[in-house]
Protein backbone atom coordinates (compact mmCIF):
# COMPACT_ATOMS: atom_id res chain seq x y z
CA UNK A 1 0.00 0.00 0.00
CA UNK A 2 1.34 3.63 -1.29
CA UNK A 3 0.88 6.08 1.00
CA UNK A 4 1.62 9.80 1.29
CA UNK A 5 1.74 11.75 4.91
CA UNK A 6 0.54 15.35 5.23
CA UNK A 7 1.13 16.88 8.94
CA UNK A 8 -0.35 20.25 10.04
CA UNK A 9 2.96 20.86 11.90
CA UNK A 10 1.25 23.42 14.06
CA UNK A 11 -1.57 20.70 15.15
CA UNK A 12 1.24 18.21 15.59
CA UNK A 13 3.15 20.15 17.70
CA UNK A 14 0.57 21.54 19.94
CA UNK A 15 -0.12 17.30 20.89
CA UNK A 16 3.85 16.95 21.34
CA UNK A 17 3.62 19.91 23.85
CA UNK A 18 1.03 17.85 25.78
CA UNK A 19 3.51 14.70 26.34
CA UNK A 20 6.07 17.81 27.76
CA UNK A 21 2.60 18.18 30.10
CA UNK A 22 1.83 15.42 31.29
CA UNK A 23 5.81 14.63 31.76
CA UNK A 24 6.11 11.69 29.44
CA UNK A 25 8.82 11.95 26.46
CA UNK A 26 7.29 13.13 23.09
CA UNK A 27 8.22 11.10 19.74
CA UNK A 28 10.40 12.08 17.25
CA UNK A 29 9.16 12.50 13.78
CA UNK A 30 10.92 9.39 12.74
CA UNK A 31 9.02 7.89 15.62
CA UNK A 32 6.01 9.38 14.35
CA UNK A 33 6.29 8.42 11.26
CA UNK A 34 7.14 4.77 11.93
CA UNK A 35 3.68 4.77 14.37
CA UNK A 36 2.10 5.86 11.60
CA UNK A 37 2.84 3.13 9.23
CA UNK A 38 1.91 0.65 12.25
CA UNK A 39 -1.48 2.45 12.61
CA UNK A 40 -2.00 1.73 8.94
CA UNK A 41 -1.12 -1.57 8.37
CA UNK A 42 -2.99 -2.57 11.91
CA UNK A 43 -5.95 -0.62 9.93
CA UNK A 44 -5.83 -2.96 6.56
CA UNK A 45 -4.63 -6.18 8.02
CA UNK A 46 -1.20 -5.79 6.55
CA UNK A 47 2.45 -6.14 7.87
CA UNK A 48 4.09 -2.32 8.37
CA UNK A 49 6.70 -3.35 5.41
CA UNK A 50 3.96 -3.61 2.97
CA UNK A 51 3.02 0.35 3.41
CA UNK A 52 5.39 2.10 1.71
CA UNK A 53 5.58 6.22 2.29
CA UNK A 54 6.45 7.65 -1.28
CA UNK A 55 6.01 11.19 0.53
CA UNK A 56 6.13 13.12 3.41
CA UNK A 57 5.29 17.02 3.76
CA UNK A 58 5.36 19.16 6.93
CA UNK A 59 3.03 22.12 6.73
CA UNK A 60 3.79 24.99 9.31
CA UNK A 61 3.64 28.96 9.42
CA UNK A 62 7.00 30.83 9.62
CA UNK A 63 8.02 33.81 11.03
CA UNK A 64 9.94 36.70 9.56
CA UNK A 65 13.78 36.62 9.73
CA UNK A 66 14.96 39.26 12.01
CA UNK A 67 18.70 39.53 12.19
CA UNK A 68 18.29 43.12 13.69
CA UNK A 69 16.45 41.61 16.93
CA UNK A 70 14.03 44.35 16.42
CA UNK A 71 10.92 42.44 17.31
CA UNK A 72 12.24 40.67 20.56
CA UNK A 73 14.53 43.32 21.97
CA UNK A 74 12.50 43.69 25.37
CA UNK A 75 13.31 39.57 25.52
CA UNK A 76 15.86 38.07 24.11
CA UNK A 77 15.06 34.93 26.00
CA UNK A 78 12.06 34.68 24.00
CA UNK A 79 13.74 34.53 20.52
CA UNK A 80 16.09 32.26 21.72
CA UNK A 81 14.07 29.65 23.05
CA UNK A 82 12.41 30.16 19.05
CA UNK A 83 15.58 29.72 17.46
CA UNK A 84 16.48 26.11 19.48
CA UNK A 85 12.93 25.38 18.88
CA UNK A 86 13.06 25.97 15.04
CA UNK A 87 16.64 24.03 15.00
CA UNK A 88 15.85 20.97 16.77
CA UNK A 89 12.42 21.09 14.33
CA UNK A 90 14.69 21.27 11.15
CA UNK A 91 17.09 18.41 12.49
CA UNK A 92 14.01 16.34 12.89
CA UNK A 93 12.42 16.99 9.86
CA UNK A 94 16.06 16.23 8.26
CA UNK A 95 16.27 12.58 10.00
CA UNK A 96 12.89 11.20 9.29
CA UNK A 97 12.84 12.98 5.31
CA UNK A 98 10.03 15.12 5.99
CA UNK A 99 9.70 17.84 3.23
CA UNK A 100 8.93 20.97 4.86
CA UNK A 101 6.48 23.40 3.57
CA UNK A 102 5.47 27.34 4.63
CA UNK A 103 4.09 30.70 4.79
CA UNK A 104 5.92 33.80 6.46
CA UNK A 105 3.34 35.02 8.76
CA UNK A 106 3.43 38.36 9.80
CA UNK A 107 2.72 41.01 12.74
CA UNK A 108 -0.42 42.89 12.38
CA UNK A 109 -2.40 45.62 13.96
CA UNK A 110 -5.65 43.03 14.43
CA UNK A 111 -5.83 40.12 12.78
CA UNK A 112 -9.72 40.57 10.74
CA UNK A 113 -10.26 36.89 11.71
CA UNK A 114 -9.06 36.58 15.51
CA UNK A 115 -8.92 39.78 16.29
CA UNK A 116 -5.29 39.10 18.24
CA UNK A 117 -2.61 41.43 17.53
CA UNK A 118 0.22 38.53 17.61
CA UNK A 119 1.28 36.74 14.43
CA UNK A 120 -1.23 35.04 12.61
CA UNK A 121 -1.08 31.91 10.75
CA UNK A 122 -2.99 32.23 7.28
CA UNK A 123 -3.41 29.79 4.07
CA UNK A 124 -1.97 26.67 5.83
CA UNK A 125 -4.81 25.03 4.88
CA UNK A 126 -5.16 25.93 1.08
CA UNK A 127 -1.41 25.12 0.96
CA UNK A 128 -1.92 21.43 2.35
CA UNK A 129 -4.61 21.01 -0.14
CA UNK A 130 -2.97 22.51 -3.44
CA UNK A 131 0.35 20.26 -2.44
CA UNK A 132 -1.84 17.31 -1.98
CA UNK A 133 -3.77 17.73 -5.65
CA UNK A 134 -0.27 17.94 -7.07
CA UNK A 135 0.81 14.30 -4.85
CA UNK A 136 -2.71 12.60 -6.15
CA UNK A 137 -1.66 13.21 -9.82
CA UNK A 138 2.20 12.72 -9.75
CA UNK A 139 2.27 9.89 -7.48
CA UNK A 140 -0.99 8.29 -7.79
CA UNK A 141 -0.81 6.96 -4.12
CA UNK A 142 -3.35 4.15 -2.86
CA UNK A 143 -4.06 6.26 0.33
CA UNK A 144 -3.19 9.56 2.20
CA UNK A 145 -2.62 9.88 5.76
CA UNK A 146 -3.69 13.35 6.61
CA UNK A 147 -2.32 14.82 10.55
CA UNK A 148 -4.58 17.32 11.52
CA UNK A 149 -8.08 18.84 13.23
CA UNK A 150 -9.03 21.82 11.18
CA UNK A 151 -12.66 21.47 9.57
CA UNK A 152 -11.26 23.24 6.59
CA UNK A 153 -9.51 20.03 5.26
CA UNK A 154 -12.78 18.54 4.13
CA UNK A 155 -12.50 19.92 0.72
CA UNK A 156 -9.08 17.84 1.07
CA UNK A 157 -10.66 14.72 2.30
CA UNK A 158 -13.62 14.73 -0.42
CA UNK A 159 -10.95 15.46 -3.22
CA UNK A 160 -9.14 12.39 -1.82
CA UNK A 161 -12.53 10.31 -2.26
CA UNK A 162 -13.46 11.82 -6.00
CA UNK A 163 -9.99 10.17 -6.78
CA UNK A 164 -10.58 6.95 -5.59
CA UNK A 165 -8.17 7.65 -3.03
CA UNK A 166 -8.15 6.21 0.63
CA UNK A 167 -7.74 8.93 3.22
CA UNK A 168 -6.48 8.48 7.12
CA UNK A 169 -6.57 10.48 9.40
CA UNK A 170 -4.78 11.41 12.39
CA UNK A 171 -6.88 13.34 14.51
CA UNK A 172 -6.95 14.07 18.75
CA UNK A 173 -9.89 15.19 21.05
CA UNK A 174 -8.81 16.69 24.13
CA UNK A 175 -10.24 14.71 27.21
CA UNK A 176 -13.32 16.98 28.89
CA UNK A 177 -12.06 18.93 31.86
CA UNK A 178 -14.74 19.83 34.09
CA UNK A 179 -14.72 23.80 34.35
CA UNK A 180 -14.90 25.91 37.47
CA UNK A 181 -18.25 27.00 38.50
CA UNK A 182 -18.42 31.05 39.11
CA UNK A 183 -19.99 31.94 41.98
CA UNK A 184 -19.60 35.72 41.24
CA UNK A 185 -17.03 36.24 43.48
CA UNK A 186 -13.16 36.91 42.38
CA UNK A 187 -11.30 34.40 42.80
CA UNK A 188 -7.33 33.64 42.54
CA UNK A 189 -6.78 30.97 40.02
CA UNK A 190 -5.03 27.81 41.42
CA UNK A 191 -1.76 27.68 39.11
CA UNK A 192 -0.82 24.27 41.16
CA UNK A 193 -3.87 22.34 39.06
CA UNK A 194 -2.42 21.78 35.43
CA UNK A 195 -5.31 21.36 32.41
CA UNK A 196 -4.10 19.74 29.41
CA UNK A 197 -4.01 21.98 26.29
CA UNK A 198 -7.42 21.98 24.39
CA UNK A 199 -7.61 20.93 20.87
CA UNK A 200 -10.98 19.51 19.25
CA UNK A 201 -11.08 17.95 16.32
CA UNK A 202 -13.96 18.99 13.62
CA UNK A 203 -16.50 16.02 13.26
CA UNK A 204 -16.74 16.99 9.69
CA UNK A 205 -13.49 15.54 9.44
CA UNK A 206 -14.06 12.09 11.36
CA UNK A 207 -17.19 11.37 9.20
CA UNK A 208 -15.84 11.66 6.02
CA UNK A 209 -12.11 10.13 6.43
CA UNK A 210 -12.03 6.62 5.12
CA UNK A 211 -9.47 5.13 8.41
CA UNK A 212 -9.07 7.03 11.69
CA UNK A 213 -6.20 6.60 13.93
CA UNK A 214 -6.53 8.97 17.29
CA UNK A 215 -3.57 9.99 19.36
CA UNK A 216 -3.45 8.98 22.69
CA UNK A 217 -0.80 11.16 24.60
CA UNK A 218 -1.90 9.89 27.86
CA UNK A 219 -0.55 5.81 26.66
CA UNK A 220 2.23 6.85 25.59
CA UNK A 221 1.32 8.69 22.10
CA UNK A 222 -0.70 6.20 21.02
CA UNK A 223 -2.40 5.67 17.90
CA UNK A 224 -6.14 3.88 18.52
CA UNK A 225 -7.65 2.32 15.98
CA UNK A 226 -10.91 1.49 15.69
CA UNK A 227 -10.55 -2.03 17.05
CA UNK A 228 -8.34 -0.57 19.83
CA UNK A 229 -11.11 1.83 20.70
CA UNK A 230 -13.88 -0.43 20.73
CA UNK A 231 -11.62 -2.40 22.92
CA UNK A 232 -11.28 -0.05 25.25
CA UNK A 233 -15.05 0.65 25.21
CA UNK A 234 -15.89 -3.18 26.27
CA UNK A 235 -13.08 -2.99 28.95
CA UNK A 236 -14.76 0.36 30.70
CA UNK A 237 -18.26 -1.20 30.13
CA UNK A 238 -16.34 -5.13 32.25
CA UNK A 239 -15.03 -2.34 35.01
CA UNK A 240 -18.59 -0.31 35.55
CA UNK A 241 -20.29 -3.37 35.71
CA UNK A 242 -17.75 -4.98 38.15
CA UNK A 243 -17.68 -1.72 40.21
CA UNK A 244 -21.68 -2.07 40.01
CA UNK A 245 -21.53 -5.54 41.27
CA UNK A 246 -19.25 -4.92 44.08
CA UNK A 247 -21.53 -1.57 44.90
CA UNK A 248 -25.00 -3.37 44.81
CA UNK A 249 -23.54 -6.09 47.01
CA UNK A 250 -22.47 -3.74 49.88
CA UNK A 251 -19.47 -4.46 49.82
CA UNK A 252 -18.37 -0.54 49.59
CA UNK A 253 -20.13 2.12 51.39
CA UNK A 254 -19.38 4.76 49.24
CA UNK A 255 -21.83 6.57 46.41
CA UNK A 256 -19.28 5.39 42.99
CA UNK A 257 -19.99 7.68 40.06
CA UNK A 258 -22.08 6.53 37.04
CA UNK A 259 -23.04 3.33 39.19
CA UNK A 260 -26.99 3.24 40.17
CA UNK A 261 -27.57 4.00 44.14
CA UNK A 262 -27.59 0.77 46.11
CA UNK A 263 -32.14 0.15 46.66
CA UNK A 264 -33.09 1.02 50.45
CA UNK A 265 -34.79 -1.67 52.37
Amino acid sequence: MRIGIFIDGGFLEVIRDACHFDEQAAPTLSQFVAMVRSGVARSYGIQPGQVDVVGMHWFRGQFPKDPDNRTHKEDPRVLYARTIRDQRLVEELNDAGIKPHGRTVYKLDACPACGKTEFCEKGIDTLILADALDFAVTSKPDGLVLVGSDGDHITLLERMEERGIQTILVYYNSPDVPRPVSTGAKTTPDTSIKTPPRTKTHKWLTDKATTLLRIDWRKGFALLTKTDLEQMERDEEMKRARVCRVYQQGLVSRQVPGVPAKPSH
